[in-house]
């Protein structure tokens, strides 16, 4: 987990460390960041280690956590508050993303090769597919009918929504340099949305290049929202989901918040 108590030289140096590491970055070199507007907060299940996040309804999210052991996928609902587990996965699977498709709920698992295609109302699987890389982030497009997948690496994997067989490779670039530890995935207004593993950073990719268009970065807003007590029980950033326009949820594993937010 990512310290925020550090004094503001480390501080300075950690981030631009991770930049560096995700980005392919050198220390110092100059890039874009566009804001994170806050528009509202809603109280979250801390215990949730968020690994998916999506947008069902105006009052309800699908939300997949991971862990073994802990690993589950159900509805969350912002008015109360109130996570309700559809589904656990066997303790010897670790679960990740899940995304929504006419066929039904996409749920990863991290290092079992193994996707669950769920019933969309009671959540009860209905089909299994392999996979030969990690499972990390997933999302669905729509006019495509395809799903956007991560597995941690700089390339996001495209493949069939119905089969879930591989149909092609997307790398991500930002400024002709590699993009790594890719995670949980949206798609929304034409663009692949993606959290960046151990920071705060958001990316906007566009899907016909792998280019990152845009980059947002949720320090200040995390930092300005979380006492010290709770940033000790909190993971990293992780879950995004899209509400219209250019407002999403956003949230992290283990947050007692979720929120409503703008991408500039």
């Amino acid at each position: 987990m990512v310290d925020y108590f550090m004094n503001d030289s480390i501080m300075i140096t950690r981030f631009l460390s991770i930049a560096a590491l995700v980005f392919g970055l050198s220390v110092g070199t100059a890039y874009a960041q566009h804001n994170i507007t806050l528009i509202k907060q809603y109280a979250s299940d801390n215990t949730a280690f968020t690994q998916g996040l999506e947008r069902l309804d105006d009052d309800r999210l699908l939300l997949a956590t991971g862990r073994y052991g802990k690993s589950s996928i159900g509805v969350f609902n912002l008015r109360t508050g109130k996570y309700t587990i559809k589904a656990h996965l066997p303790k010897q699977y670790f679960g990740e993303g899940a995304s929504v498709t006419p066929y039904g709920i996409w749920q990863l698992t991290w290092k079992e090769h193994t996707a669950f295609l769920r019933d969309a109302q009671d959540f009860h699987i209905i089909a299994k597919a392999h996979y030969d890389s990690e499972g990390w982030g997933l999302a669905y497009y729509k006019d495509q009918d395809i799903l956007y997948m991560s597995d941690g690496t700089d390339v996001i994997q495209l493949r069939d929504a119905k089969t879930f067989k591989l149909i092609g490779n997307l790398p991500i670039r930002y400024q002709n340099k590699a993009v790594h530890l890719i995670n949980e995935l949206e798609f929304a207004n034409g663009f692949i949305y993606a959290n960046v593993w151990q920071s705060n950073f958001i990316i906007k990719i566009d899907p016909a290049t792998g280019d990152v268009v845009k980059l947002y970065d949720a320090t200040q807003l995390l930092n300005t929202t979380f006492t010290k007590a709770q940033r000790q029980h909190m993971d990293v950033l992780n879950g995004i989901a899209h509400i219209k326009d250019n407002r999403f949820y956003i949230t992290g594993k283990l947050y007692p918040n979720i929120f409503e937010v703008v991408l500039d």
